[in-house]
C-alpha cells in the first residue's frame, strides 16, 4: 500500500499525540507512536525537492518538525 505524504500528515494530526489505530496485522513493537510518526515525517522531508530561490527550505521544515513535536 502507498500512502502520499498528504495522507500519512493527515493520519499523524488525527492520530497524535496518542489516538493512532492499532493495526491487526502489526506486532505491538510495530504500531505507530508519535515518535515513529516524526520519524517518518524527517524520512519523507528527503523527498521533498530544493527550492533554489530558498536555500535553507529544509531547515525551516526540519525546524517547524520540531516546533510540532514540541507542542
Amino acid at each position: 500500500m502507498t500512502v502520499d505524504a498528504h495522507d500519512f500528515t493527515a493520519y499523524v494530526v488525527v492520530g497524535a499525540p496518542n489516538h493512532f489505530p492499532v493495526e491487526d496485522y502489526l506486532r505491538a513493537d510495530e504500531q505507530m507512536t508519535l515518535d515513529r510518526a516524526f520519524a517518518e515525517l524527517r524520512e519523507g522531508m528527503r523527498m521533498v525537492p530544493p527550492r533554489p530561490h530558498e536555500p535553507n527550505f529544509h531547515k525551516m521544515l526540519s525546524a517547524d518538525l520540531d516546533v510540532a513535536r514540541g507542542s
